[in-house]
């Protein structure tokens, strides 16, 4: 774990702490949106606080953001409705002002309380743990033994989504037409020619697209830590963008393992990151989190509509 997430968890700790143990979604989103955290690193740290049992979360849970394929929702960003912080165990009544706060905020709701036995955790270990969608995706033939993608939506390791998508040309939409253009118009050829030199470089245009998810997505989520932004344009964007510069390039992308082609894909995010701190349209303040700046162009609709995959 970086220590940037222990940071937070004991900012987050506190914070709670400071509002008398009890703290609702909106009040987590205010506090991670003053820090600069993004609605998926809050998510993770709720997570790991309350699998280390240092609070109890409502099984109650409010959306804060969507990622949409297609028109269909593929992942769903949400927290708990109420967090506590857990009590410490052996008080006389066996409960916290926290968690009594918790009971009274949601009466209906059982708080999941193990009973003390050996071998098994006692209540101050007990939690609820938000759960985190993830999607999966997996090559596949379609009808006519054409290449596709089958996307799988994961909940606790279980498969609750899929979809075959056949392997196509993506068709960039309207917004996505104008915010091109605008790259185009702000960053020069010479400029990605200078980061991509080492590579014999020639057409561009791959490039241009490349740059454009990733403006894309900081449109949507303009503070982000840096490995995640790479992981998820790794899953959604950037690997078929990558695919097109590698044959650009000469390079086979047939022989490549899964793991040599994520970290490829992580080192030109890495130079597209390098363009857009030189145009001024991101910062970092802080080792691994990337900031857009207000140069940024803002012209994607909030809810961020991901198109095709491929």
């Amino acid at each position: 774990m970086s220590s940037r997430i222990v940071q937070y968890k004991r900012e987050l700790l506190d914070f709670i702490k400071s509002r008398g143990g009890v703290v609702t979604a909106s009040m987590l989103r205010e506090w991670a949106q003053k820090r600069g955290i993004g609605d998926i690193t809050l998510r993770e740290i709720i997570s790991e606080l309350a699998r280390s049992g240092q609070i109890e979360c409502s099984s109650e849970k409010e959306v804060i953001s969507r990622l949409e394929y297609g028109g269909t929702v593929i992942e769903t960003i949400e927290i708990p409705k109420v967090v506590a912080i857990r009590g410490r165990s052996g008080k006389r009544e066996g409960t916290s002002h926290a968690s009594s706060l918790l009971q009274f905020l949601y009466p209906s709701e059982e708080v999941k309380r193990g009973k003390p036995s050996e071998g098994k955790a006692s209540p101050s270990q007990s939690t609820s743990v938000p759960s985190t969608p993830s999607l999966r995706e997996e090559r596949v033939q379609v009808k006519g033994g054409r290449s596709g993608v089958q996307l799988k939506v994961l909940e606790e390791g279980k498969v609750v989504r899929r979809k075959v998508v056949e392997v196509k040309e993506r068709e960039i939409s309207a917004v996505g037409k104008e915010l091109l253009e605008l790259v185009r118009s702000t960053i020069s050829q010479d400029l990605i020619l200078s980061e991509f030199k080492r590579e014999g470089l020639k057409d561009v245009e791959v490039v241009y697209e490349l740059i454009l998810r990733v403006v894309e997505y900081l449109s949507k989520y303009w503070s982000v830590g840096e490995l995640r932004l790479k992981e998820d344009l790794w899953r959604i964007y950037a690997k078929s963008e990558v695919n097109k510069l590698l044959k650009v390039l000469g390079v086979s992308v047939e022989n490549l393992s899964e793991s040599e082609l994520r970290e490829i894909v992580h080192e030109k995010l890495e130079k597209v990151l390098r363009i857009l701190r030189r145009v001024g349209w991101i910062e970092r303040k802080e080792p691994g989190i990337i900031n857009a700046t207000g140069n940024m162009p803002r012209g994607i609709s909030r809810e961020l509509k991901f198109g095709e995959l491929l």
